[in-house]
């Protein structure tokens, strides 16, 4: 099991590699040099406005599908058709009530119209998971991870002729991003649908009352944890943007920090789409997976050194290479945000084994605990310390989700990380941090971040070398035997 997780994101990792930073450390970058903090700002509370009703569009359809389709691949084929129609009667209702909710947020007309298409393109994605569930869920990796980037590459050829291409005269104008992410998302979920038609053999089917009321009352667990979840990740931006003067402007400015965590927390969502199947196969069989998820964290603990160093020695200069209007709080909101990578990962990775498990009560009792710590932060912090104050209650919220979930899947799945292992984790980090804070005055930036990442390479060779037996391959004659 270990080696099928390994191989699968490896691959899928290395995919997202090639493409998803040259989208946002790159194009997405350079668009907001291009248009400016205010004006990036606006899309980027807006875009996480869409957010606040995610809810609605999904109920918890996609996780439940992944779930039951990992672990009996017929449920495909039975209830595709009807779980489909499903999804797109709730998408009326999202684009409904999220639009209705946005004429009482007085917004500008240029605002709304960006609204309207940012909450089309929420559903194409949306749409695009729910199909990529299937796929993932029977363990079809390979293919999954290819689409998985489709996407942000038809945005890459796209923006990069709007940019560079000479093809205008004018600027880049923000309501290009969201048209060509309108395209994009059509694109790639034509494609998934093709895919997994041929794969269930049946189209949609009108859902009976009895099949609506049996999926709502297994969904809507999942759906309550997504919405906690996803309101402590996006709810920052739309709450600068309300509670700050310029707040637009200061949006723009949480996105300068806020995009290198995004970028973090792709290759971790990447992790667990992964994960989260094979746990949910393996677990319904009554097998145990304390070792698959100590494998996990501890391949992803090797990026720890890096991005801690990265926080409190580079972060002013990151910003500065990065962005055209550079404000000092930017690079404050990034080191903080850095730091939150560490919960972040513990939280994503424990909660996908609590998930995967069906311990669904303990996952939206703790998920909501962290959602009203989150709010009740944003609305003391931001006032008084601004985008700064943003971060710090993300950084609370999450510490939280870590922690309760670290702890019960411990307790109820025996799935504690091994003292050893911890040790493994945090000597790295302690040595090689105070090594770098005590000689700070005689390196430069580039030194240090040298040393940071020869510290991560050799951290992952060790990592490989110890698990070398997971490609191994079997000799000649076991294979006959």
């Amino acid at each position: 099991m270990r080696k099928k997780f390994l191989i699968n994101i490896v691959f899928l990792i290395g995919l997202n590699l090639l493409i998803k930073p040259l989208w946002i450390l790159g194009i997405d970058r350079e668009i907001q040099n291009d248009v400016g903090n205010a004006a990036y700002g606006l899309f980027f509370a807006l875009f996480n406005f869409t957010f606040l009703f995610q809810i609605l569009l999904d109920l918890g359809i996609t996780n439940y599908n992944n779930q039951s389709v990992a672990k009996n691949q017929s449920f495909l084929a039975e209830n595709f058709a009807r779980l489909g129609a499903l999804k797109l009667g709730l998408a009326m209702v999202y684009l409904a009530i999220t639009l209705l909710a946005s004429s009482f947020m007085g917004y500008s007309e240029q605002a709304i119209a960006l609204l309207y298409f940012l909450t089309i393109n929420q559903f194409l994605l949306s749409f695009v998971l729910f199909l990529r569930s299937s796929i993932s869920g029977l363990q079809i990796f390979w293919l999954d991870s290819l689409i998985s980037v489709l996407d942000r590459l038809i945005l890459i050829i796209i923006c990069s002729f709007l940019l560079w291409g000479n093809i205008t005269d004018s600027k880049f104008q923000i309501e290009w991003l969201v048209y060509a992410q309108c395209f994009a998302y059509s694109i790639t979920l034509l494609i998934c649908l093709l895919v997994v038609i041929l794969k269930a053999k049946s189209f949609f089917k009108v859902p009976s009352i009895e099949f609506i009321k049996s999926t709502f009352h297994k969904s809507i667990p999942f759906a309550i944890i997504i919405f906690f979840m996803t309101m402590y990740f996006r709810l920052d931006a739309v709450m600068i943007e309300r509670l700050l003067p310029r707040g637009e402007y200061f949006s723009g400015v949480y996105a300068q920090g806020y995009r290198f965590f995004d970028l973090l927390n792709n290759f971790v969502y990447l992790f667990t789409a992964i994960l989260f199947p094979l746990l949910s196969k393996e677990m319904s069989k009554g097998n145990k997976v304390n070792q698959l998820v100590t494998f996990a964290i501890s391949l992803l603990s090797i990026s720890f050194v890096t991005l801690l160093g990265i926080g409190l020695f580079l972060a002013s200069y990151l910003i500065e290479i990065s962005y055209d209007d550079v404000q000092p709080e930017s690079a404050k909101v990034l080191s903080i945000l850095l730091i939150t990578f560490i919960p972040m990962v513990v939280s994503s990775i424990y909660g996908t084994v609590l998930t995967a498990g069906g311990k669904l009560k303990e996952m939206m009792v703790w998920s909501g605990v962290a959602f009203v710590s989150n709010i009740l932060l944003n609305f003391i912090l931001i006032p008084i310390y601004g985008v700064i104050g943003a971060a710090i209650a993300s950084l609370v919220a999450q510490s939280i989700m870590a922690t309760s979930c670290y702890i019960l899947a411990g307790i109820k799945f025996g799935s504690f990380i091994p003292i050893k292992v911890i040790a493994f984790m945090m000597l790295p980090i302690i040595l090689v941090l105070s090594i770098l804070y005590i000689y700070l005055g005689s390196m430069n930036n580039i030194q240090i971040f040298g040393v940071l990442l020869l510290t991560s390479t050799l951290l992952l060779t060790g990592f490989v070398a110890r698990s070398y037996n997971e490609f191994k391959l079997p000799t000649i004659n076991n294979t006959r035997n």
